[in-house]
C-alpha cells in the first residue's frame, strides 16, 4: 500500500505538469509528511487537489477548449483512481469527446461512466454536450442500461 501511494504520488507529480502548465493550476503540497521521500497526501489535500483540476477543467469546457480540459481529466483519472467520484470525470470526459465530435470516445465513456457508478439519467438527458450523440441508436441503448 505505501509502496502505491509512493508510485501514485509521483506520477501526479509527472502528469500533471501538462495540465499545470496549460492551466496555471498550482498544487501546492504544503508541509505533508513525506514516506520515503516521496510526499503522502491526506484524503483532504487530495479532494482539494481534484476540485482545484475540475475546476480547471470546466473553465476549458465552458471556452471550447476541450482537448485541454481533457487532459485535466485525465490527470484526475490517472493520479486518482481509487477517487469514489471518478465516474463523473469519466462522464465529464463522455462530454469533452462528444463536443470533439468523437462519437466512439464519447461512447466508451459514458459507458466507463455508468458501469462505475453514474446514474443521473435526467442529466444525461438535458446536458447539451452530448448533444452530438444523442441521435445515435447507441446513445438510446447506453441510455436503457442506466438502471
Amino acid at each position: 500500500m505505501k509502496y502505491a501511494i509512493i508510485l501514485l504520488t509521483a506520477f501526479f507529480l509527472v502528469v500533471s505538469v501538462s495540465c499545470r502548465q496549460e492551466t496555471g493550476v498550482a498544487i501546492d503540497p504544503g508541509n505533508q509528511p513525506r514516506l520515503g521521500g516521496a510526499e503522502v497526501k491526506s484524503p483532504e489535500q487530495m479532494e482539494k487537489e481534484i476540485e482545484l483540476l475540475q475546476d480547471e477543467a470546466f473553465k476549458f469546457m465552458q471556452s471550447a477548449e476541450y482537448k485541454k480540459a481533457l487532459e485535466c481529466f485525465n490527470t484526475i483519472l490517472s493520479q486518482y483512481p481509487a477517487n469514489p467520484k471518478g465516474y463523473i470525470t469519466l462522464y465529464n470526459i463522455a462530454c469533452a469527446y462528444s463536443q470533439l465530435q468523437n462519437k466512439a470516445k464519447a461512447f466508451e465513456f459514458l459507458r466507463k461512466a455508468i458501469q462505475s457508478g453514474y446514474s443521473n439519467k435526467a442529466q444525461i438527458e438535458k446536458d447539451s454536450d452530448l448533444n452530438f450523440i444523442r441521435k445515435d441508436k447507441e446513445y438510446s441503448e447506453i441510455l436503457d442500461s442506466i438502471k
